[in-house]
């Protein structure tokens, strides 16, 4: 899976429109809880500190499978560990 988890802050700002999905790139809140998450529709909405998932939808539509979900979150957890 073509994937990156990253803060919202980290996310490059020339990309940061008022819509979430821009190209074939979504942004996911983490962690997931659910094999088709919802995508944030603005991007006012995400917190600066906020952990998010941007996909290449392009190639890794939704739904993902469970062993997807649980390794995004075992990345999501690693910036938890300290």
């Amino acid at each position: 899976m073509q994937a990156w988890v990253m803060h919202y802050k980290d996310y490059p700002s020339w990309i940061r429109t008022s819509t979430i999905h821009l190209g074939f790139q979504m942004l996911l809140p983490l962690p997931l809880f659910e094999l088709s998450p919802e995508v944030y529709v603005l991007s006012f909405l995400i917190e600066e500190d906020e952990l998010i998932l941007v996909v290449d939808a392009y190639i890794h539509p939704r739904p993902y499978t469970l062993e997807q979900v649980e390794e995004i979150n075992k990345t999501w957890n690693k910036f938890y560990e300290d």
